[in-house]
């Protein structure tokens, strides 16, 4: 039985050894998938079998800056044709721009859910597309929050093998397969917020066409470590004020699978209990999933969110392969990363061993 009071090691294979060259860590990473399915996400759906766009339409936005597509995907997945409404802001010109894929909760207005910065991201020369997630499946709890927000409960939906957080992540895949039909598709970039983060993350884990992962304040089952969290400021623990993994399973049951949910304690404050340390995963293997790709990890000043001193534990994409020149590949993973935060990688990357690895910023 696996057991562990610090972070799991994402280089001990399942013989006990450590991977010791890229090639390993791919097959490391295989198996790292299947692990993270079982006790975490449920299956990974797949590609669908159809995505077409059945009605696109468009229209100036940002003082004719640029183009507003609504867009009416359908899609086929396990014989069952559902649709989904796409959102695409893009740049008035016909270049390729790299292209952010951003789950949503509603475009009703009124709710005042928009993304101001909408306008900022076209002028920079990026492509943002936004879905919905309720058109994967319905976000029935979020009602806790906004009473009034419409969920149709009688659309057509597909029946996916996996638990709420994967199937939103399969919807970022759906919308690559579209995007990658369109003239402008550049790179391709996941984002979203807390739970949206969480979805993000898994898409970017599960779909490698996905070469910077961008979750947001995404806590708990995201990229904030299961076995640590803090207050915003890193002084002490706090598992009373934090998102835990007991606190989700009894308020999410839906979000992960049941095997996730008993790495939790299930009673009030849902503080850290002895058994995370029987979870054979944590934060810092699922970044370790992205490499050798960027990621992005972007912290809010929220209580019930993971903050700093989880973030603290768990910093690097790959911090275990800095430890002890365990594996180089991180001298240029982790580069991109260290850029993005301005923080330091536990070891700097001249202490590993000097093995070639593919650089990120050239993929």
């Amino acid at each position: 039985m696996y057991y562990s009071k610090g972070l799991p090691n994402p280089l001990l294979k399942p013989d006990g050894t450590l991977v010791k060259d890229v090639q390993e860590w791919e097959a490391q990473k295989a198996y790292l998938r299947g692990v993270v399915q079982e006790h975490m996400y449920g299956t990974w759906p797949g590609k669908a079998e159809k995505v077409e766009a059945l009605s696109v339409t468009t229209e100036d936005v940002f003082n004719g800056t640029a183009i507003l597509e609504k867009v009416e995907l359908a899609v086929t997945y396990g014989g069952t044709t559902f649709t989904m409404d796409v959102r695409i802001h893009r740049p008035k010109d016909h270049e390729k721009h790299p292209t952010i894929i951003n789950n949503g909760i509603t475009y009703d207005p009124s709710f005042q859910l928009q993304n101001p910065y909408q306008p900022e991201v076209a002028k920079r020369g990026y492509v943002l597309a936004t879905f919905l997630m309720a058109d994967i499946v319905p976000d029935y709890q979020l009602r806790q929050y906004y009473p009034n927000l419409p969920v149709d409960g009688s659309k057509l939906r597909p029946k996916l093998p996996c638990r709420t957080i994967m199937a939103w992540a399969w919807g970022h895949s759906v919308v690559a397969d579209y995007i990658e039909t369109r003239d402008f598709a550049g790179p391709l970039i996941s984002t979203g917020a807390s739970r949206g983060g969480k979805a993000a993350l898994c898409a970017a884990i599960f779909d490698e066409r996905f070469v910077v992962a961008a979750p947001t304040i995404s806590g708990c089952g995201g990229t904030g470590a299961a076995r640590f969290c803090g207050t915003i400021d890193g002084s002490r623990q706090d598992s009373v004020r934090c998102e835990t993994i007991g606190r989700v399973g009894e308020v999410f049951p839906d979000w992960f699978t049941d095997q996730y949910a008993t790495y939790g304690t299930h009673e009030e404050p849902f503080a850290i209990g002895d058994e995370v340390n029987s979870f054979p995963l944590d934060a810092n293997i699922l970044r370790a999933l992205w490499s050798v790709r960027t990621v992005k990890r972007i912290i809010g000043a929220i209580p019930l969110v993971r903050s700093w001193h989880g973030w603290r534990r768990s910093r690097c994409l790959i911090c275990w392969a800095c430890r002890k020149r365990m594996l180089s590949i991180c001298a240029r993973a982790c580069t991109p990363l260290m850029r993005s935060t301005g923080l330091p990688c536990w070891l700097s990357a001249t202490s590993c061993s000097g093995m070639n690895a593919p650089n990120p910023a050239k993929r």
